[in-house]
């Protein structure tokens, strides 16, 4: 499994408020008693100020996030094994719950804002508020995760590595040319012909001037002939 640690950390989450969520929805249930509805005054927590719309949504934003902690088929409880068989589905639900979550507590923070200098009962509103900020604050750092964004982005992660891969060959080949360049036989033996081929041009250059001049033939004949009388003693007659 990938994804890990995305899945410990929400086990964590879980294990930490399953049952904080069921005592909450007790907690703040709303005293129905003017409503006829069985229950006698106090049987139930006051909304004082709030109207009944949004004091039946505050109540039932508890019971939404019970209900997406305590069942196992929630994407918050990234079951893979069970639930969901891939994790791109469990993640694809995780993000379900989340746009959820946001939505709601929007609402409630809505709430709190419109009735923010009246003297209502903070309680049931800033107790959702605390519970649902608390698991967005949770899932948008998973989201933000090296585990997730890896996960979400193979190709990019892979880009370094290819890229890495195309620079060394690059730079190997690079090398071999130069090695080519440098060790041929080709290249020694151009090298080590250039000397004589230029010693060969320059007497032939030479041997010709003095063929095609007689006048100089034979100031380097006598220069010779002396040479050969001065050096050796030998008569040439």
């Amino acid at each position: 499994m990938k994804l890990k640690e995305t899945k410990k950390i929400l086990d964590k989450y879980i294990t930490q408020n399953s049952n904080k969520l069921l005592t909450a929805i007790t907690d703040i249930k709303p005293d129905y008693s003017n409503q006829r509805i069985g229950l006698k005054s106090g049987e139930g927590y006051s909304y004082k100020t709030y109207e009944n719309n949004e004091r039946d949504f505050i109540y039932n934003s508890i019971k939404e996030l019970s209900h997406l902690v305590n069942n196992p088929n929630e994407g918050i409880h990234f079951d893979v094994q069970n639930v969901f068989l891939t994790e791109k589905r469990a993640l694809n639900a995780l993000k379900e719950n989340h746009e959820f979550i946001i939505l709601r507590l929007t609402k409630l923070e809505e709430i709190k804002q419109k009735y923010s200098r009246e003297n209502t009962s903070e309680y049931p509103l800033n107790l959702c508020i605390i519970y649902y900020r608390e698991i967005k604050d949770i899932i948008d750092d998973i989201f933000k995760s090296e585990e997730i964004l890896k996960f979400e982005n193979p190709t990019e992660n892979n880009l370094g590595v290819v890229n890495n891969l195309k620079i060394t060959n690059s730079t190997i080949n690079q090398l071999n040319n130069s090695s080519n360049i440098s060790n041929s036989p080709a290249s020694f033996s151009v090298n080590s012909e250039k000397p004589k081929e230029t010693e060969k041009s320059l007497l032939n250059k030479i041997w010709h001037l003095i063929s095609e001049n007689k006048l100089l033939s034979s100031i380097i004949l006598i220069i010779l002939v002396f040479v050969i009388k001065k050096f050796f003693g030998i008569e040439l007659k």
